[in-house]
């Protein structure tokens, strides 16, 4: 058995976590004035409430990139994996790939 662990970016998970080779994180993209970020990549959780607090509204926040998910899957496939655990914050949207998974 292989088994990788998909989750996405709302999990934070601790620095030495997110080395594994066979963890995968999909990005929430979050945007705040019509400008987006992604947390740990243009955005620190300072930054983040620093631009809310001037924010005209609140910051607004999408499911990760189901393209992104469908990409994973395939090279999980393609590299041998056998099982895989995912654990989102947006597992309603992810359900339509239930199929693909159960295939790997």
């Amino acid at each position: 058995m292989k088994l990788a662990v998909i989750t996405d970016s709302s999990a934070y998970l601790n620095a030495e976590t997110l080395q594994r080779e066979d963890l995968f994180v999909l990005d929430i993209p979050v945007n705040i004035d019509g400008e987006e970020y992604v947390e740990g990549i243009n955005l620190t959780a300072e930054e983040f409430y620093q631009k809310m607090a001037q924010a005209s509204e609140l910051p607004k926040t999408s499911q990760p990139s189901i393209a992104k998910l469908d990409e994973i899957l395939t090279w999980l496939k393609e590299q041998g994996y056998t099982h895989v655990l995912g654990a989102f914050s947006y597992l309603l949207e992810f359900q339509v790939f239930l199929p693909k998974i159960s295939s790997i």
